[in-house]
C-alpha cells in the first residue's frame, strides 16, 4: 500500500492525513463527506461526532468521535453504539480521539431492532467493537501488518479479518511458541538446568518463566511521574544489552526481580536502590521460588547457589523482549463486545492453554491433549456464565427474568426498559455475596475469570459508587473499627475491592495439572493488578499486596472423592472441628502477608499433617498387638483384604500433603479444600476433559465404583457430569460444554438415564459447528439443575445458518423447541412433527437386534500393508504353495462399497486366525515366509506388545494379546465363519448410508461392519431408503462435515418391519426391485437405478404407513 509508512500510526490523529490513508485502505467506492450528527447532552462521553466518509459496497460509515474521558472504554463504546442505532447505522469504522496523542481506530457492528411494522427502532443488540490503539505510545507492528501490508479491503469478510483479535492472537502465539521451543527443546535448547531432569521439568520451567515475564510486562504498563512499576532499565531488550552481567541477565536481573524484589517487602530487601525501590512487593506466591526454579540465595555472594549450573543465554532474552516490544500490551481487560487488538490479560490464559498443549517428543502427545482439554472461546464462556447466572438469580431474588437478563447483558438499552429499584439492587448484591462457583477442571481459569468479570460488571452497574456494598459491610463491623475500615475502602479502587471480594467468596477451581493451577492463579493475580492504582504517597507505591490463592485454585483429582465417603466407621470420618478450624485458617491466610502468612500457613499444614498422621495410626492398629510379632502376623493375615484397601486409602490421604508441594492431591471433596462452600456449590461450570475411558490406565476401578454413569467404552467427561452434580447443593446448577456423543452413543445410555432423573433446563447441540478451532470434536452445552425433573428441557440444534460470532442466546431463542419425557433412549432435538415421525417409525418397526441376525465388525489386521495383498502377490503365494489359497480371502474396503453393490479392487486378505502361529510355518510355509519379512514391524503392533489390561502377558510365549503372526483382535473360528454366510455390509463412517448385500466368502475390513442372517435383500432395501436416512439423522452422532459414524449400536437400533401376512406382498415387491437393481449393476456397475430406488422408497413409506408424512421426509 503505497505512501503509508509504519511511523504514520505513531503520529497523533490528523483528519486530513487519516482520510488519505482511508482512501488507500478502503475499496474504490469510499467517498469523503462531512455530516455532523452530534446531539448535545445525549451522551456521557461524546463531545463531537461527525460522519466523515461512506463505503456503499460494504455498507459502512466512517465516523470521527471526540470524547472527554481518559480511557473509560465501556462507556465510550456504549455511547458509540447508541449513536449508531439512533442514526440507523449498523456497521461503522470509527476514530475515537481526545486531547491526548493517542487514539483508537475501531470497527463497530450492531444489529438494529425493528418494531412490529418493520421500522427501525433506536435500539440495538449484539454490539461488537474491535480496535487498534494508535498514536504516540502505540506499538505499530500489528496495525501496520493488518491495515497496510495486507492491502486494500476486498469485501466485508476481509474487513472483519483485518480487525480480528484471533489473527493477532495466532500471530503472537506463533512467534511465542517458537521462542518457547528454542528455550526448552531437549539438550539443544537455550535452557540448561543444574540437574539432568525430564522434559516435563524443563517445559514447566519455561512456562513459569514466560508466565512471570509476561505478567511483569503488564506491570510495566502502569506508571506514575516517578516511573513504571517495573522500569525498562530492569526489563527490556535494552536492559539486557546495556550491561555486561557477571552471572548473566537471568541471575543478575531477572531472578532478583522475581524472587528478591516482587516477592519481598521493601523493608526486608537486601537489594536497595532508587531503581529497585520502584518495584512493588506483590505477595500472593506468584514469585515465590518453586522447587524446580532452582533458586537458593547464597547470603555471602548475593547470588543463587545455582549460578553456574542454571544457564539461559542473554541473547534469548534480547530476542524474547524484542518480540514483546513489537506488540501493544493493554491492562484493560477485553470483553465479548469490546476488544482491543492488543495483548490483554485475557489472552494470557489462551497463550498458556496453548503452551500446555505443546507436543511432548517422547509421548507424541501433550498433557492437555492427553487430558482432553481445549481452550474455550470467550463468546462461549460468556454465554455459559450468563445462562448460569440467570437461573441462579431467578432462584435467589424476586427479579423477573427480563430484569435479570437486562442487568447481565452489556447492552445498556434494556436496562432502561427494565429499571431496578433499591430493593432489587440489594437482593442482587446479597445473592452475589452468597454465590459459590466451581470449575472442576479449571485449566487456565477461563470460566472462573469470565464469571469474576461478569459479577464485577453487574456490581459496577447496580452500585457504581459502591455505597450499597459498603453499607452492608460496615453494618457487620463493630463501630470502633468502622471508621478505619471505611478509610481503607475509600483508598482503594472500587473494582479492585469488588474483584478481591468475589475471588475470596465466590471463586473455586481445581485442576489435576500443577502447571495449569499456577497459570490460573497467575491469571487471577493479573485481573487484580490491572485495577490497582499507583499512589506515591503510600507505602509500596499504593499497590496492595496480592492475596494468597493456594486455597482458591488447587491441584487435585476432582473425580476421586475423599476416601471416607460412604464409610460408616466413625473413626474414618474427620470431625467437624477439623473442618471448622480449616475454614477459619484458610480465611485468615487469604489476605495475610509477611510473618502472618507463614504462621497461618503453618497452622493449615499442622491441621492437615495431624489428620494424615491420625489415619496412619488407624491403619497401624489393624496389624499391631503390643509388639507380639507372631500375633501381629496372624492379625495381618486375617485382615489382609482390609489392609490392602486401607493401604490404598492411606496413599490418598498421604497425598493430601501435596497441597504444599505443588503436586496433585489424589482426591477432592469440598470440606477438605473449600470448607466455606460446605453446603455445595451454587454453580458448577466448565469444559471437562474428553478422554476415552479405554485409554485411561489408573483409577478405573475407583471410577467404576463411584459413578453410576461409568461405561467401559465411555468418556471421562461423563464422570465429570455426575461428579459436578454431586458437588452442587440441592437445587444448584451445572453447565458444561462437552462432546455431544453422549446424546446418541451407546456409552451415553447411563448418562442419559442419570440426566433424566435430574432437571435438565437447556441443551444446545452445536452439531457440525466447530466451537474449538483446534479440535475436531462436536460439542454441546447442557445446563442442568440438581433437582427432580420438571419435564421441560429447552433445546436447540445449531444448523448451517448459524455463523461464528452470532449471538448464541439469540439464535437459541429463535430456534428452540421443548423436549419432554426424556429417558435413557437417544436424545433427539427436533420439531414436534419430527418427534412424532421418529416415534411412528419405531412403533411400526422392530429393532434389527431383535431379528435373527448377528452384527459384527470387519477384520482388524493391525498392519494392512502386510496382511492385504493384491492379485499378483496372491498368485505368487499360491504358486509357491497351493495350500496358501485356503487362507487367502477376497476383501472389500470401505471405499469399495456402493448402494446395493460394490467394486471389487482385486484386494485379498491373509486370514491368520488366533492360535494359528502354532502351525503356520509348517502348514502354510509361503504365507509364513511372506509375514516373516515384516517380523519387526508386526511385533511392534500394540496388541503384540501388551494385553488388554496393558500388562505384559509373559506366560503365553509372547508378550501381548496375540502372536505377531496373527491378525489383531484374536479372530476365532466362530467369528470367521460369519464371513462365509450371505451378509449385509456398510461403511461405519460415511457421508450417506450405503448398504449392500454381499455373497458368502467375501471378507471386509474393520472400517466396515456387517450382519448375517435371513432377508438380506429386504433389509438392505429398507436401510438404503430415504425414510431410514431420515431416521439416521435423528439418532446417529454427526461428525460435522465428515458425515456420521454408523456404528453397530445404531444399526442394531434400526426399526425394520417384520414380514407378516399383512405386508408380505409389499416385501416381495421390494425384493423384486432389489433383484432388478442387482441385475442392472451386474451388467453395468455404473447403471442408473434411481427410478427403481424411488419405487422402493414409495413402498417403504407404505410399509410404515407414512405416505402422509412423505413430504416432511423428502424436504430434508
Amino acid at each position: 500500500m503505497s505512501g503509508i509508512r509504519p511511523a504514520f500510526f505513531q503520529k497523533p490523529y490528523q483528519r486530513e492525513k487519516f482520510l488519505t490513508f482511508l482512501a488507500i485502505f478502503l475499496p474504490e467506492d469510499f467517498s469523503i463527506r462531512k455530516e455532523d450528527f452530534y446531539k448535545p447532552d445525549k451522551y456521557k462521553t461524546i463531545t463531537d461526532a461527525y460522519r466523515i466518509g461512506q463505503v456503499p459496497s460494504l455498507d459502512v460509515s466512517v465516523i470521527e468521535i471526540t470524547h472527554n474521558t481518559k480511557d473509560a472504554r465501556i462507556a465510550i463504546a456504549m455511547d458509540a453504539f447508541k449513536l449508531m442505532a439512533e442514526n440507523g447505522i449498523w456497521r461503522a469504522l470509527i476514530i475515537f480521539k481526545n486531547e491526548s496523542d493517542n487514539y483508537r481506530f475501531s470497527y463497530l457492528t450492531i444489529e438494529l431492532n425493528e418494531d412490529e411494522n418493520g421500522k427501525l427502532k433506536n435500539t440495538y443488540s449484539n454490539p461488537r467493537r474491535h480496535s487498534f490503539f494508535l498514536g504516540a505510545d502505540a506499538k505499530i507492528n500489528t496495525p501496520y501488518q493488518q491495515l497496510v501490508k495486507a492491502g486494500k479491503i476486498k469485501d466485508i469478510d476481509d474487513l472483519k479479518r483485518r480487525f480480528s483479535l484471533e489473527v493477532v492472537n495466532k500471530e503472537f502465539y506463533k512467534q511465542l511458541v517458537g521462542l518457547f521451543n528454542e528455550l526448552v527443546k531437549g539438550e539443544t535448547g537455550v535452557l540448561q538446568l543444574p540437574e539432568k531432569r525430564g522434559d516435563d521439568v524443563r517445559k514447566h520451567f519455561g512456562v513459569r518463566l514466560i508466565g512471570r515475564i509476561i505478567f511483569t510486562w503488564f506491570l510495566k504498563q502502569k506508571s506514575s511521574h516517578k516511573g513504571q512499576l517495573v522500569p525498562d532499565e530492569i526489563l527490556s531488550s535494552k536492559a539486557v544489552i546495556a550491561e555486561k552481567y557477571t552471572g548473566g541477565y537471568y541471575h543478575d536481573r531477572l531472578e532478583r526481580l522475581f524472587f528478591e524484589l516482587l516477592n519481598t517487602p521493601l523493608e526486608r530487601r537486601n537489594l536497595r536502590s532508587d531503581l529497585f525501590d520502584l518495584v512493588p512487593y506483590l505477595n500472593g506466591g506468584l514469585f515465590s521460588p518453586h522447587q524446580d526454579d532452582f533458586y537458593k540465595l547464597n547470603q555471602t555472594t548475593g547470588y543463587s547457589e545455582y549460578l553456574n549450573t542454571l544457564k539461559i543465554s542473554d541473547d534469548w532474552f534480547v530476542r524474547f523482549f524484542e518480540f514483546l516490544e513489537t506488540y501493544n500490551f493493554t491492562i484493560d481487560e477485553n470483553t465479548a463486545f469490546d476488544q482491543d487488538l492488543s495483548i490483554d490479560p485475557e489472552m494470557l490464559g489462551r497463550i498458556f492453554e496453548n503452551l500446555l498443549a505443546e507436543i511432548d517428543e517422547d509421548t507424541g502427545k501433550s498433557a492437555r491433549k492427553i487430558t482432553g482439554s481445549f481452550y474455550t472461546p470467550r463468546q462461549v464462556v460468556d454465554y455459559m456464565v450468563d445462562e448460569s447466572l440467570v437461573v441462579y438469580f431467578r432462584e435467589k431474588t424476586h427479579l423477573s427474568e427480563e430484569k435479570i437478563k437486562a442487568i447481565i447483558s452489556y447492552d445498556r438499552n434494556d436496562d432502561k426498559d427494565h429499571p431496578l429499584d433499591s430493593k432489587d439492587k440489594q437482593e442482587l448484591i446479597d445473592a452475589i455475596e452468597e454465590l459459590r462457583v466451581f470449575d472442576p477442571a479449571a485449566g487456565s481459569g477461563a470460566f472462573l475469570i469470565g464469571m469474576l468479570q461478569k459479577l464485577v460488571y453487574i456490581l459496577h452497574i447496580i452500585d457504581e459508587d459502591g455505597v450499597l456494598w459498603r453499607d452492608k459491610k460496615l453494618a457487620k463491623i463493630p463501630e470502633v473499627y468502622r471508621k478505619k475500615f471505611e478509610e481503607e475502602l475509600n483508598s482503594q479502587s472500587k473494582d479492585y475491592i469488588r474483584k478481591l471480594e468475589v475471588i475470596k467468596n465466590s471463586i473455586f477451581g481445581v485442576d489435576i495439572q500443577p502447571i495449569a493451577v499456577e497459570v490460573a492463579r497467575l491469571r487471577a493475580f493479573l485481573t487484580l493488578v490491572v485495577e490497582e492504582g499507583i499512589d506515591e504517597d503510600k507505602t509500596n507505591r499504593g499497590i496492595e499486596p496480592l492475596p494468597n490463592l493456594e486455597f482458591k485454585f488447587v491441584c487435585a483429582n476432582t473425580l476421586i472423592p475423599a476416601p471416607e465417603q460412604g464409610n460408616t466407621d466413625s473413626q474414618l470420618v474427620f470431625s467437624d472441628d477439623f473442618k471448622e478450624k480449616l475454614m477459619i485458617q484458610i480465611d485468615k491466610y487469604f489476605s495475610a502477608t509477611g510473618s502472618e502468612k507463614i504462621i497461618y500457613l503453618n497452622e493449615i499444614r499442622n491441621l492437615i499433617d495431624g489428620k494424615v498422621e491420625n489415619k496412619l495410626q488407624q491403619l497401624q492398629s489393624l496389624v499391631s498387638y503390643n509388639g507380639d510379632e507372631k500375633f501381629e502376623r496372624a492379625l495381618a493375615q486375617k485382615n489382609k483384604k482390609t489392609i490392602f484397601a486401607q493401604s490404598r486409602v492411606m496413599m490418598l490421604w498421604d497425598s493430601y500433603k501435596n497441597l504444599f508441594e505443588n503436586k496433585p492431591v489424589g482426591f477432592f471433596d469440598i470440606e477438605y479444600f473449600f470448607p466455606s462452600a460446605k453446603d455445595g456449590f451454587d454453580i458448577v461450570i466448565g469444559n471437562p476433559p474428553y478422554v476415552s475411558l479405554e485409554k485411561i490406565k489408573e483409577n478405573k476401578d475407583i471410577y467404576k465404583e463411584c459413578y453410576s454413569v461409568f461405561a467401559p467404552r465411555g468418556d471421562l467427561y461423563a464422570l465429570f457430569y455426575e461428579r459436578g452434580l454431586q458437588l452442587t447443593r440441592d437445587n444448584g446448577y451445572l453447565i458444561y460444554i462437552t462432546s455431544n456423543k453422549w446424546m446418541r452413543a451407546g456409552y451415553g445410555e447411563k448418562l442419559r438415564e442419570y440426566f433424566a432423573k435430574k432437571n435438565p433446563l437447556k441443551l444446545i447441540d452445536f452439531g457440525g459447528f466447530k466451537v474449538f478451532e483446534s479440535a475436531t470434536v462436536d460439542t454441546n452445552i447442557l445446563l442442568i439443575q440438581n433437582a427432580s425433573n420438571q419435564n421441560h428441557l429447552e433445546t436447540c440444534h445449531f444448523k448451517n445458518d448459524y455463523k461464528r460470532g452470532q449471538s448464541i442466546a439469540e439464535y437459541f431463542e429463535q430456534n428452540k423447541i421443548v423436549l419432554k419425557n426424556l429417558n435413557s433412549d437417544t436424545w433427539f432435538i427436533g420439531s414436534q412433527a419430527e418427534i412424532a415421525l421418529k416415534e411412528k417409525i419405531e412403533r411400526i418397526g422392530t429393532p434389527l437386534k431383535d431379528w435373527d441376525v448377528k452384527i459384527n465388525y470387519g477384520i482388524k489386521t493391525g498392519f494392512n500393508e502386510v496382511f492385504i495383498i493384491d492379485g499378483a502377490v496372491k498368485a505368487k503365494l499360491i504358486a509357491e504353495d497351493p495350500k496358501s489359497e485356503e487362507i487367502i480371502k477376497p476383501l472389500l474396503r470401505g471405499r469399495d462399497i456402493k448402494r446395493y453393490g460394490y467394486d471389487f479392487a482385486d484386494r485379498w486378505l491373509i486370514v491368520v486366525k488366533f492360535g494359528a502361529h502354532k502351525y503356520l510355518q509348517e502348514k502354510y510355509p509361503a504365507i509364513y515366509n511372506h509375514l516373516k519379512q515384516y517380523e519387526e514391524k508386526l511385533k511392534n503392533r500394540g496388541q503384540c506388545k501388551y494385553t488388554r489390561t496393558q500388562k505384559k502377558k509373559e506366560d503365553a510365549g509372547y508378550p501381548g494379546q496375540h502372536h505377531w503372526l496373527e491378525l489383531d483382535n484374536n479372530p476365532t473360528d466362530d467369528y470367521l465363519q460369519e464371513f462365509e454366510k450371505e451378509k449385509v455390509v456398510w461403511q461405519r463412517i460415511t457421508q450417506s448410508p450405503r448398504f449392500c448385500a454381499v455373497e458368502p466368502g467375501m471378507y471386509i475390513l474393520d472400517s466396515m461392519a456387517f450382519f448375517s442372517g435371513g432377508n438380506a435383500k429386504y433389509i438392505t432395501a429398507i436401510l438404503n431408503s430415504k425414510l431410514i436416512a431420515k431416521y439416521i439423522d435423528f439418532i446417529v452422532h454427526q461428525y460435522g462435515d465428515t458425515g456420521f459414524r454408523l456404528s453397530n449400536q445404531y444399526v442394531a437400533m434400526m426399526p425394520i418391519p417384520k414380514i407378516i401376512s399383512k405386508n408380505e406382498h409389499i416385501a416381495k415387491q421390494i425384493e423384486s426391485l432389489v433383484d432388478q437393481i442387482l441385475q442392472a449393476k451386474k451388467q453395468n456397475p455404473n447403471a442408473d437405478t434411481k427410478d427403481l430406488e424411488n419405487q422402493i422408497d414409495e413402498l417403504v413409506f407404505e410399509l410404515y404407513g407414512l405416505r402422509e408424512e412423505k413430504e416432511l421426509i423428502l424436504s430434508n
